[in-house]
């Protein structure tokens, strides 16, 4: 019997990754867009870079970072938009992030911009092609 032992874990070993693999996942994007004020921009660029993409990405709940700048603007608008997205697996996984995480960055961002930075999130679900 002993000879058969590790073939019966590699054989478990094969199934678990064969039932992940049939399970499909359900990816869903968080966004959210800002405004930075012109005379705050350059610091909230570097301070998103430097700071907050990498405090966000603790922990592993949010994967794949996009930072983009929004190309539409309108004539007078003091300042640029952009998109901040990161991906998780359901929207449990990012409401514990916000609660434990996200709040915090959000309260650090009032903290240091004041009314130059305003943002709003949405939650999208990815739908296949």
């Amino acid at each position: 019997m002993q000879l058969f032992e590790p073939l019966d874990g590699i054989i478990k070993y094969l199934l678990l990754i064969l039932h992940f693999k049939s399970k499909k996942t359900v990816m869903i994007i968080y966004n959210t867009t800002f405004h930075a004020a012109t005379s705050v921009e350059k610091e909230f660029l570097a301070w998103m870079k430097g700071f907050y993409i990498p405090e966000a990405l603790k922990g592993d709940t949010l994967k794949d970072p996009q930072f983009s700048l929004i190309m539409a603007r309108q004539e007078g608008d003091d300042g640029s938009s952009y998109s901040l997205q990161f991906k998780a697996y359901s929207v449990n996984e990012l409401e514990r992030w916000y609660g434990a995480t996200g709040a915090e960055l959000v309260k650090a961002m009032g903290k240091k911009f004041g009314h130059g930075v305003a943002g709003f999130s949405t939650i999208m679900s990815v739908i296949d092609l």
